[in-house]
């Protein structure tokens, strides 16, 4: 019998609650410290779950701001909507680039 990690519980819950509408896209999620308090879980637990179901495309943190919520079902397509400089920086963060040439255009 395995256990299931705190972590996967609370995973499973928030991605149930954007789900269902709890918590409908362009909303906040609670902040970290009342999900530690309401949930009993360690800021540690907290900070996993939530990067989990950024990383399933769910939501978006950004510093000072908050947690939003994108989208309620996993992102399944290319494309990114860019709306401000940290969406910029952060869809370059998650995808390298390579340089091929480099040329000097005169038009």
């Amino acid at each position: 019998m395995t256990r299931e990690l705190l972590k996967d519980k609370l995973t499973d819950k928030l991605i149930e609650g954007i789900s269902s509408g709890r918590y409908p896209v362009g909303s906040l999620l609670p902040k970290e410290l009342q999900l530690v308090e309401s949930e009993g879980v360690s800021r540690h637990t907290v900070r996993a779950a939530l990067a989990k179901i950024e990383r399933l495309g769910l939501i978006q943190r950004t510093p000072h701001v908050g947690t939003r919520v994108v989208s309620r079902g996993r992102v399944q397509t290319f494309d990114q909507e860019l709306s401000t400089l940290s969406d910029l920086g952060r869809l370059a963060a998650h995808n390298p680039r390579h340089i091929l040439d480099i040329r000097e255009i005169v038009v």
